[in-house]
């Protein structure tokens, strides 16, 4: 699977992002994570394809 805007997180840690609110930097990022891992989990475990990839484009700060 190829995830586009990992790097997305970012724009929720910016308090000037036009929603009226931010989380921290560390929250976001650790969202994005847990993300990822939900996905990746879901994939080879719950549905059994043990060879699934995760193919990300950005967020290398959250490597």
């Amino acid at each position: 699977m190829y995830l586009d805007l990992i790097d997305g997180y970012e724009y929720w840690a910016d308090s000037e992002n036009q929603e009226g609110f931010s989380i921290t930097a560390n929250l976001a990022a650790s969202s994005m994570i847990d993300l990822v891992k939900h996905i990746a989990y879901h994939s080879r475990v719950t549905r059994g394809k043990a060879d699934f990839l995760i193919i990300p484009q950005n967020g290398e700060g959250i490597l």
